[in-house]
């Protein structure tokens, strides 16, 4: 099939570090492209891929620190140029949001959506006026905020399970990603003071999270009981990951999907979460980890999932987040899209 995939440019493709999208949109059309698809990548200039890659930008936005209202024409320029070129292709897949939405209707290619975030009240109008268009969930617990979308399926976002590997426990918790009131890393330095070990925290900061970082994480680095060792990506992060006693991801919102949860599994690492968004569908209470509403009982459960099995953990999370399963997922859909019959609204297996 030919296959265009719009990735977001705040990001390059493959990220160097934090990146979820961005990770999901290489390992699709890696396994796109060795499926042997004919694929064309919308990405940033200093994105690396098997595809053909079209780019309006020469590298991350995010690199360029622009402001977003300033990012703004350069998405725009990006979806026009995938919309010109849609009738070269039999399937077009967005993973860059709104505006490539806004030309979906006119084009003689159908256009699949995936959503990466959360419905809000500022966004439900906009989708409101997608009536019919297809959309893919990456959880079941992401379509809540959307229940009348034309989803048609969901698929769980895949990770590369052989860039992680099983090794020794250190003694410390993990918190990995981003600092945000969202992803709870305050909450997460409770959690490892009341289970009396050590929190790494390898994270980055946004701008627009600086605040709450210098209020809430900030005052309790000692180097000791809570380490801040800044954003990790690549073998960095698996190290990280397949060290720490547990992850520790007290998310406050519905976030649709953790992949940093699915990547701790991979490394036979335990997770210990709320059940916000997602969580309930990823974490297997007993099996991969463990499920809380507050700090005080995710700090109990830290010696329940510390006597779990990382290589059973492991196979758990390659079983059902392999980048395989995910390409395969989306293939399906791509075949009955381009044959101008909705796919079937299935949902993920256990």
């Amino acid at each position: 099939m030919r296959i265009a995939v719009l990735a977001p440019i705040w990001e390059r493709v493959p990220p160097p570090a934090y990146g979820g999208i961005e990770t999901v949109v290489y390992l699709l059309v890696e396994g796109l492209v060795a499926a042997g698809h004919d694929v064309t990548l919308f990405a940033t200039g200093d994105s690396r891929t098997s595809a053909r890659l079209v780019a309006i930008v020469p590298r991350a936005l995010r690199e360029q620190v622009l402001p977003a209202h300033l990012c703004q024409p350069h998405e725009a320029l990006q979806a026009l140029a995938c919309l010109e070129r849609a009738a070269e292709f039999d399937v077009i897949h967005n993973h860059a949001g709104y505006l490539p939405l806004l030309g979906a209707r006119g084009t003689p290619t159908p256009m699949l959506t995936t959503l990466h975030g959360a419905f809000n009240e500022h966004n439900r109008a906009f989708f409101a006026q997608c009536a019919g268009l297809p959309f893919v969930s990456i959880s079941d617990a992401q379509r809540v905020g959307g229940p009348s979308l034309a989803y048609q399926a969901t698929v769980y976002n895949g990770i590369d399970t052989d860039a992680y590997d099983l090794a020794p426990k250190g003694r410390y918790l993990l918190n990995l990603g981003r600092i945000s009131p969202e992803k709870g890393t305050h909450l997460a330095i409770q959690v490892a003071r009341r289970a009396g070990l050590p929190l790494v925290i390898a994270a980055k900061v946004d701008p627009c999270d600086q605040a709450y970082f210098e209020r809430e994480v900030q005052p309790h680095l000692d180097g000791e009981q809570v380490r801040f060792v800044g954003e990790v990506g690549g073998a960095a992060k698996a190290a990280w990951l397949a060290g720490a006693v547990a992850l520790v991801h007290p998310v406050t919102w519905p976030e649709p999907f953790g992949l940093v949860m699915a990547e701790a599994m991979a490394a036979g690492t335990p997770v210990l979460a709320t059940p916000r968004g997602s969580v309930p569908e990823v974490v297997e209470p007993h099996v991969t980890g463990w499920i809380a509403e507050d700090v005080d009982a995710l700090a109990a459960a830290v010696p329940r999932v510390a006597a779990l099995d990382p290589s059973a953990i492991r196979r758990r999370a390659v079983e059902r987040f392999g980048a395989g399963r995910m390409v395969a997922g989306y293939e399906q859909i791509y075949m009955q899209l381009a044959a101008g019959r909705p796919a079937a609204m299935v949902r993920p297996s256990a």
